[in-house]
């Protein structure tokens, strides 16, 4: 009753999916570095004001 891929079948798409996605993953690599770089100098602009308690406190003064 139940059919199973033959070995040729599951080596065909084992591979159809290295040489889809190991290139993509590369690529993904490569921005993910840039981004990163991209997020740690954002870090350095970041405001220094420091929180002063809820909203409702800053109002009641």
């Amino acid at each position: 009753m139940l059919d199973t891929l033959p070995l040729v079948d599951i080596v065909e798409l084992v591979a159809l999916c290295g040489i889809l996605f190991i290139p993509v993953g590369f690529f993904l690599r490569k921005t993910f570095d840039k981004y990163r770089v991209i997020f740690r100098l954002s870090t350095k602009f970041r405001s220094k004001l420091k929180d002063k308690g809820a909203f409702k406190d800053f109002i009641k003064k």
